[in-house]
């Protein structure tokens, strides 16, 4: 049966409680133990948390035999990376010995790749591109993280086969395009419009572009659709 001590967490800095797991003649390992331990304490947004290479100073599994484990993380503690915190090996209650335990935590996250290179201008389809799973060191800013973020996107600096699709290198698709002649609608609580005008820029749906009136005037309004779009009173 184990025992549970809550913790508090403050970003990625684990506060110095004490966490014991009892191991009443089961045939979980120390290292077992560790890594459930390390799992369960250490949060990462429901990310893929990893926890390798453990190791041991002062620990003889033939000769310390024990029922209890207690475990601490110091203060400070920071993941991802290598991590050394105190183990305290229990019998009846009692402690029969002092050790000191690491292990590597790795975080993984999933991000997009693209499958072949992706040139400027290109629209992604689904088959371009897939998802895999990075350790969280790795992963560059403004990385995709699904593939609905990128699919029917257009490429805007080339992508590399096998490189992270980084939203900053993509855009939605325009659905107007500069010089096309657009309907626009003027809406407001008490007035609703309608005239022509000329987009000056491209737009995507939900995008902000510059026209030019009937009349001349060059106003900035919203892209509601293919050809349509809106100014708010």
């Amino acid at each position: 049966m184990r025992k549970y001590i809550p913790w508090i967490f403050k970003v990625l800095f684990v506060a110095l409680l004490p966490f014991t797991y009892a191991y009443a003649g089961t045939d979980i390992t120390l290292k077992d133990e560790v890594r459930d331990f390390l799992l369960e304490s250490i949060p990462w947004n429901g990310d893929e948390v990893m926890v390798e290479e453990i190791e041991f100073r002062g620990y003889n599994p033939a000769k310390d035999i024990y029922d209890d484990v207690e475990m601490r993380l110091p203060k400070r503690t920071r993941v991802p990376g290598r991590i050394t915190f105190p183990v305290k090996l229990l019998r009846d209650g009692k402690e029969i010995k002092s050790l000191w335990a690491s292990a590597k935590v790795k975080v993984m996250k999933d991000v997009v790749v693209s499958l072949r290179p992706l040139r400027m201008r290109e629209k992604i389809g689904r088959e371009d591109v897939r998802i895999v799973s990075m350790e969280v060191t790795e992963v560059p800013k403004s990385a995709a993280m699904s593939i609905e973020d990128v699919v029917g996107k257009i490429v805007k600096r080339p992508i590399g086969a096998g490189m992270v699709v980084k939203t900053d290198y993509i855009k939605p698709e325009a659905i107007i395009r500069r010089g096309d002649s657009v309907v626009v609608r003027v809406e407001g609580r008490l007035i609703s419009i309608k005239s022509s005008a000329v987009a000056m820029e491209d737009g995507y749906k939900g995008g902000t572009i510059m026209i030019r009136t009937s009349y001349g005037k060059r106003v900035f309004a919203r892209v509601a659709g293919p050809g349509e779009v809106v100014i708010d009173f």
